[in-house]
């Protein structure tokens, strides 16, 4: 059976040779040992007893190396060390928490995030939790989802797979926010304005799972709150999330239905035409083959060449088709256009639009987010943050959804000349 775990979890059920892996030193010994193995160069390790799977066979570790320094082979691990208490400046250190197997000492996949703020976790840390809900074993096969949150908000979410010989981790949370943020906006309310965080709350119905092939259903709670001074107001409900697999990970992850406290269901779109769910899973599926390097990329920098300016567009192909495409005019964090086209078959499929500073068109709005969908050639769905989803019967919206194909076909068009393909 899977378990929820979370940092105050007791009753965990560890092998005994899974125990004799760790070094076995007194509480007050053990921040001296890490300390001097980081010191003089090793790769100390805390295990996190309460967060790897019930019958001990995956285990998660947060390691601490010297910058520069590439991981050991095997890490030293120990138990019940305070890291805090240790000689380990994390601004000097790499940490980084990985999933293994202790009864073969190996590593199986490290956790990395691209969302800013995102730290290594440990017990001890301010405002700063891990929880992890592992699925049972498959024919060698396990699966499991790790959630890291903040003091109010996520600060990434990953689904786990893992194959008996490696874990793949894929972050979740782009699609389980943007799914948040519709209903945040179906209470009438701005996204924008809330933090969103997450708790695991079960594996649907594991057993019927038999096989790699199977799909799985995770379900989760969302929380989204103001913090302010003297109250918080909270919006809540419930995801339910299908999940498909094959060899490379997480293949799939679509959200058929959110309910909003638990009442309300996301709305049904016109025959033949996805769903905002199934156009988010297929950004999602398009995201996670870039990562993990399925396409071959292709940059090239665009003028004007300004100093302090990057602008550059880079296209990833199969073939000589792209399939997905990001274009980056960037002056810094706060003065910035980073927009993302999705293509399936040669066919424009979505569009992800982020920009801040002089690329909002507004003085007094600092960010925007704009995500386009379309089908059979029509833009069908344009959701704006801040602003919520927009009426497809207003006016000038399929000429808008033809400039933004005009558009990213005239984008592409470096990356194509750059391939020489016709």
């Amino acid at each position: 059976m899977f378990a929820g775990l979370t940092s105050g979890s007791l009753g965990r059920v560890v092998s005994v040779s899974a125990l004799l892996l760790c070094l076995p030193l007194e509480a007050g010994e053990a921040e001296d040992a890490f300390s001097r193995k980081f010191r003089d160069g090793f790769e100390p390790a805390l295990l996190l007893a309460d967060h790897g799977s019930e019958d001990g066979a995956v285990s998660m570790i947060c390691s601490a190396r010297k910058k520069g320094l590439k991981a050991a082979d095997w890490p030293s691990i120990m138990e019940d060390v305070s890291i805090n208490e240790t000689e380990v400046d994390e601004d000097a250190a790499t940490m980084e928490n990985w999933i293994v197997s202790l009864k073969e000492k190996k590593r199986l996949g490290v956790v990395k995030s691209t969302q800013e703020g995102f730290r290594a976790w440990y017990p001890g840390q301010n405002h700063h939790e891990l929880s992890a809900l592992w699925g049972p074993d498959q024919e060698g096969w396990r699966y499991g989802v790790l959630n890291y949150t903040g003091r109010w908000a996520c600060n990434d979410i990953f689904f786990v797979n893992i194959d008996g010989t490696d874990a793949r981790v894929t972050s979740m949370r782009g699609l389980l926010d943007r799914a948040t943020a519709k209903a945040i906006t179906a209470e009438k309310k701005d996204p924008e304005s809330y933090e969103i965080s997450y708790e695991l709350m079960e594996f649907v119905n594991p057993e019927a799972s038999v096989s790699v092939s199977d799909s799985l259903v995770l379900k989760l709670r969302y929380i989204a709150q103001v913090p302010k001074e003297d109250e918080e107001e909270v919006i809540e409900g419930t995801h339910t999330v299908t999940l498909s697999r094959d060899a490379k990970g997480l293949a799939t992850a679509t959200l058929p239905g959110t309910a909003a406290g638990g009442a309300k269901a996301a709305p049904a779109k016109a025959a033949g035409v996805p769903t905002d769910e199934e156009f988010d899973a297929f950004r999602e599926k398009s995201r996670a083959a870039v990562q993990a390097g399925t396409w071959k990329a292709v940059k090239k920098n665009q003028p004007p060449f300004e100093k302090g300016r990057k602008k550059f567009v880079t296209g990833w192909l199969s073939g000589n088709v792209i399939q997905q495409l990001t274009w980056v005019d960037s002056r810094g964090d706060d003065d910035e256009e980073i927009s993302t086209y999705f293509w399936r078959d040669g066919i424009l499929v979505s569009i992800s639009k982020y920009a801040t500073g002089s690329h909002t068109g507004k003085k007094d709005l600092p960010k925007k987010v704009d995500t386009f969908n379309f089908h059979e050639g029509r833009l069908v769905s344009w959701t704006r943050l801040p602003g919520g989803v927009q009426d497809p019967e207003q006016a000038g919206f399929q000429d808008l959804g033809a400039v933004l194909q005009k558009e990213a076909v005239f984008r592409s068009e470096p990356i194509y000349e750059a391939i020489g393909a016709d």
